[in-house]
């Protein structure tokens, strides 16, 4: 089993590249579906966050009002550090289970299976570890602000709100083993993603 790590910061088409990953035949472990799916009504993440702020952060079908949490964990950096504290063990202790039970079918495969740990804060939570590589998807602060705009309806102050509360991207940058850029057309973004699988995977 080769495990990749991918990360990027928010709204760096991280997902664009994850999706078009697994077109190519990797295999996909999406941290932040691990994370939804946690915090759906009576997972452990929805317990956290109804034992931290109480009804005021649960909608009237008892699902996670997500923009309420939004609001708390993004306006106070004390209130991010307890929710990555809480939230990555967690997500942490999921995605490993996901990556043996992989490791376990491998044996029935005639080749080797391509892992992908999609994981927006696989360096800030120290996840590098779990793979043998990491790629990054860099795009500039500038874009990613453009983005956020118009892809979330944000103004421009929450827009850098919420890639502030990420490491930044150039210092991902010097921590990743292999770039992948994204600072032009979908088609380059594209062409860039097949160009490292064929060289680096299937080579």
């Amino acid at each position: 089993m080769r495990i990749i790590g991918l990360t990027g910061g928010i709204a760096s088409g991280k997902s664009t590249v994850s999706k078009e990953l697994q077109a190519l035949g990797a295999v996909i472990i999406d941290a932040d579906k691990i994370a939804w799916r946690l915090a759906e009504p009576g997972g452990a993440i929805w317990q956290e966050y109804y034992d931290r702020y109480g009804d005021v952060v649960i909608n009237d079908d008892n699902s996670l009002n997500r923009r309420a949490v939004a609001e708390r964990v993004f306006a106070d950096k004390s209130e991010l550090k307890w929710m990555n504290e809480m939230a990555h063990p967690l997500i942490r202790a999921e995605l490993v289970n996901k990556v043996k039970a992989l490791s376990a079918q491998e044996d029935d495969l005639a080749e080797e299976m391509i892992v992908v740990l999609d994981v927006p804060l696989l360096f800030e939570s120290k996840w590098q570890i779990l793979a043998n590589e990491t790629w990054l998807v860099y795009t500039t602060y500038d874009l990613q602000v453009a983005r956020l705009k118009s892809r979330n309806n944000m103004n421009r102050e929450e827009a850098e709100q919420r890639i502030d509360s990420q490491m930044s991207m150039e210092e991902k940058r010097s921590m990743a083993d292999f770039i992948i850029e994204n600072t032009g057309t979908r088609e380059e973004l594209l062409k860039d993603v097949h160009h490292l699988w064929n060289r680096l995977v299937k080579k």
